[in-house]
């Protein structure tokens, strides 16, 4: 097997990690920021309770905000899992055990495909925000963003559990601490997600069985900002508890979830990657300028 060093421009694999772990959390302070010191008709874009992610980028400007941001770091997300995937392939050589090695590619081969497909909901929960208003905000609109959001926290969590299972299968896959870490985030993960769907249940029912509402108390001459987003005021006290903590279980899932991916700091460091563009029989890169006495000519390398 060739070990010339495979030619073209290396990139390290660092700053790709840093991407997918740090533009969500300054993407999210800045919308966060701007939601709660931002208001119109005398109403702020965000308010108690409904502190959830979603509704941080709701409106203009923190919605511009939100879906660049979001959209560069779920661009990131399946390099770095592509990444992550090459190296634990790798990994699974030292396995001596071919059922076990076997089992433990196909699990890898699964996570990549698990994160990419959450990845592409994270997009979709950027371009799709939770709110009806004049600008077009329908309840379909509501609805798409719901089913996108809830495959991006599915698979999420999905992934979470997968690298957990594949550190068991391999061994030598990681330093003791960020194992033990990764079985922390992967169970963690599932916790807060059935802690979610709990908490969301336990709100219908206080919905249902109260009226659902503080809206019957209010006088008949109160009055409501004129727009059509949803008004917290309504909301009965009760509720209005119950939905500011989903709104903690939903910002620390996601950071549960990138977290796992400070797991994978160690092998980045030690790892960088190149673009190769390979002919259809894919036995030779395609254009690869070889400088040779002050003089490039191309030429088909061998990989």
């Amino acid at each position: 097997m060739p070990t010339n060093k495979i030619p073209g421009k290396h990139w390290d694999a660092t700053p790709l990690l840093f991407t997918v772990l740090l533009v969500p959390l300054v993407t999210f302070t800045i919308s966060y920021t701007i939601s709660l010191t931002t208001s119109r008709n005398g109403v702020y874009l965000m308010e108690y309770p409904m502190y959830f992610l979603s509704s941080s980028i709701e409106s203009k400007p923190a919605s511009n905000v939100g879906t660049f941001g979001l959209s560069l770091s779920c661009a990131a997300v399946p390099l770095t899992a592509f990444i992550r995937h090459a190296r634990v392939k790798m990994a699974t050589y030292a396995i001596k055990d071919i059922h076990q090695r076997e089992q433990a590619r196909t699990l890898n081969t699964y996570a990549l495909k698990v994160v990419v497909v959450a990845a592409i909901a994270g997009v979709g929960v950027a371009s799709f925000q939770s709110v009806t208003d004049k600008c077009g905000g329908t309840m379909i609109i509501v609805g798409i963003h719901g089913m996108f959001a809830l495959t991006f926290f599915v698979g999420g969590m999905r992934y979470c559990l997968l690298q957990y299972n594949i550190d068991q299968l391999v061994p030598s896959l990681g330093s003791k601490r960020e194992r033990m870490l990764r079985n922390f985030f992967a169970k963690a993960t599932v916790v807060q997600l059935i802690m979610l769907g709990v908490l969301i249940v336990v709100a219908a029912v206080i919905y249902v069985t109260s009226g659902g509402s503080a809206a019957n108390n209010r006088p008949n001459n109160s009055t409501i900002p004129n727009d059509n987003q949803f008004n917290t005021s309504e909301l009965s006290d009760s509720i209005k508890i119950v939905v500011f903590i989903m709104s903690v279980f939903e910002i620390t899932l996601l950071m549960t979830f990138m977290s796992t991916f400070v797991t994978f700091y160690d092998s980045f460091s030690t790892t960088s990657f190149a673009i190769v563009v390979m002919d259809s029989s894919r036995t030779y890169s395609l254009h690869e300028k070889i400088v040779s006495d002050g003089a490039s000519k191309e030429v088909g390398i061998e990989m």
